[in-house]
This record gives C-alpha cells, structure tokens and sequence, in this order.
C-alpha cells in the first residue's frame, strides 16, 4: 500500500492527537493584532479556514500565494492553509528590497500576497491579483468553520517555492514538492531529536526553506511553538524562561547574540541547534564563561566548548544541550553528500 506523503499529515496529526494542547504562541509585539495562543485545534481550523478563504477569491489548486512577513502565527498558517490544500505558499524575505520581492511574485506568479504592516509603505505597490495586509485585512481569509474544497493528496505536487538571497543575480526560485519537505521534516526531527515534549522557539526565519522545515516536525510531533519576530538575545532568554524552551535553531549570529547575553543572565539555553558558517573560538571562549554554575572549573569549561568546535554533541547540565554545528555536513539517509571543489584564477587584463 502507498500512502502520499504530504504536509497535511502533519497537520492532521496535529489535530488528532494534540488538538487541546497550545501548539502556537503568536509574537505579542507586533504592528498587526496578535493571534494569542492557539491550540493545536484552533490552528488546524485557522488553516482550513484559510484555504476556504482562498477558495472564496476563486484561486485553483496549485495557485500561489505569497507572504511576506517576519515570524509570526499568520506566516506559519499561511505555510500550512496554502500548501495543504493544493495551492503553493511562497514564503519571501522580508529584508529583500522592491524590485527583488516583485521579481519573485511575478516570477513565481503569485495570486495572492500576503504583507507585513511594517512592509507596505516599501512593498504596497507590487501589482497583484489579490493583496492583503498582514492582520484584520488578512484575518477576511479565515473562514473558520467553513469546508474547504477537497484536494487529492499528490507527494509529488509542489507545496512551496522558496527563492534564494543575497546573491548578485536574480533570486533563484525552487520547487518543493509535498515529498520534499514531508521527508525532510522527518530527518531533520529525527537528528534533532524532537518530541512531544518539547518546546520549539522560532529564531530562524520561517521564510529561510520553511524555517528548515522545522514547522511541520514541531507541528507533527505537537510540540508548542513560540514566535519570535526579532532575533535579540535578552528577549530570547526571556522566552526560553517563560516558555520553557528546549529547542531552537540559528545561525552563527544568533549563538553569539544569546552568549552575550547569557553574560548578565543566570538561566541557559537548553537545546539549539546551530547550522551555517563555524562557531568562532572567540564565541566558544565566551560561552565557556557565560555562567558560574555549569561547570566546575574554567578547564571543564573550554573542555566542553572544544567539544562543541569537533561538532560534538556535549551536555552542559541538566536538562542536556543539543548544539549541532555544520563545520561539515549532517548525514542524511537518502542524502548523497559530494564536496565541490574549484579554483579561482586570477586574470590581469591587458591594456
């Protein structure tokens, strides 16, 4: 027997087995209104709300609908009321300027585009069939209660377009399929180790290749997830001490702005995990130092942060800290890893 593989699996599960649990933590600061806490019930109805909401402007399954927000409940139901129904999210970083976020909906050929408050004075004039400000305008979308319109499970339909960044051609667009991210969301939860007991703290992006898929494992696995609109590190230590957080993924960037912050804080982060570019000694030196109580000497401390440099997994305290580097690549069953090499000449021109 095969069954198609699609995100809205996740969902359902979601559903099924977690709908009384808070699954989302809205950003409370934000220039829309706040969705507030929404259990994991409430969520999956938002979703399905949505996509009768799309299925009111008269958009076909496989249409695409664009959002272009920071983290926040609406981008992650977008992921899901778009691509779970047959249609095709494009989540967009917000940091791109005009000319890039019109060449990607119209690329992409977007029918819908979802945009932050904060964005409309820059974006508010992309031509677009069906145009919405992040928030009560964007709200007119949620049917809830309404059925959407059935869709035939396809894994092999697309589910996002997600574009590059910060490269000096064009954004480069790429298709993934229900297979993709289904597949994906099972092997990075599966080194990640999540599980329902768990809480997700959003600090990458939900933009950045649907937050490395973590939206759909934490949202599979039911595990609560808190949104975080701006990467700052006391505001992070607040969450993960309000929350209880025991899971988060970030860049470089965002290790070094929570160990500078762990320097006037007396609570930890943990469990992170950490891809992208190497940890800096100099990072590794001042995490060693960031607290009294985690180790008995400052020899254990650089000891342990050594450890964190060869991309070893290294408990800190009670409960463990997960913090996985990509100084080399993860291994991933069904994953063929090949190093690119290339050598740059460089040329004089003649006069």
């Amino acid at each position: 027997m095969q069954t198609p593989m699609t995100i809205r699996d996740h969902l359902e599960r979601a559903r099924i087995v977690y709908g009384d649990r808070v699954g989302i933590y809205d950003e409370p600061d934000q220039p829309a209104p706040s969705l507030g806490d929404l259990t994991y019930g409430q969520f999956y109805d938002l979703a399905q709300g949505m996509a009768a909401g799309l299925d009111d402007l008269g958009l076909e399954q496989g249409a695409r609908v664009g959002i272009v927000s920071q983290n926040s409940a609406r981008l992650l139901t977008t992921l899901f009321g778009a691509s779970a129904w047959g249609r095709v999210a494009v989540p967009i970083n917000f940091r791109l300027g005009p000319d890039e976020v019109e060449y990607i909906v119209d690329h992409s050929g977007c029918d819908v585009l979802i945009l932050d408050p904060e964005l409309e004075d820059t974006l508010g004039d992309i031509k677009v069939k069906h145009r919405f400000i992040s928030g009560e305008e964007s709200d007119s979308l949620f049917k809830v209660g309404a059925e959407a319109r059935p869709w035939t499970p396809d894994e092999n339909a697309t589910a996002t377009i997600n574009y590059t960044s910060g490269t000096t051609a064009r954004p480069k667009g790429v298709e993934m399929t229900h297979r993709n991210l289904w597949s994906n969301a099972a092997i990075f939860g599966w080194h990640t180790g999540v599980n329902d007991r768990d809480v997700y703290l959003h600090t990458l992006p939900q933009f950045h290749c649907n937050g490395w898929g973590m939206p759909y494992a934490t949202t599979a696995m039911g595990v609560p997830q808190v949104n975080l609109r701006k990467v700052d590190g006391p505001e992070i230590l607040r969450r993960i001490e309000t929350y209880g957080v025991t899971l988060l993924c970030g860049a470089p960037a965002v290790v070094a702005a929570i160990l500078d912050a762990a320097a006037e804080w007396d609570s930890l982060t943990r469990s992170a995990n950490r891809t992208g570019a190497p940890i800096t000694l100099n990072a590794a030196h001042r995490a060693s130092l960031r607290s009294k109580k985690d180790f008995d000497s400052r020899q254990e401390k650089l000891e342990a942060w050594r450890d964190v440099i060869r991309d070893e997994v290294k408990t800190l305290h009670p409960p463990p800290a997960r913090l996985y580097s990509a100084k080399r690549a993860f291994s991933f069953p069904s994953v063929e890893a090949v190093t690119l090499e290339s050598k740059i000449e460089s040329r004089t021109e003649e006069k």
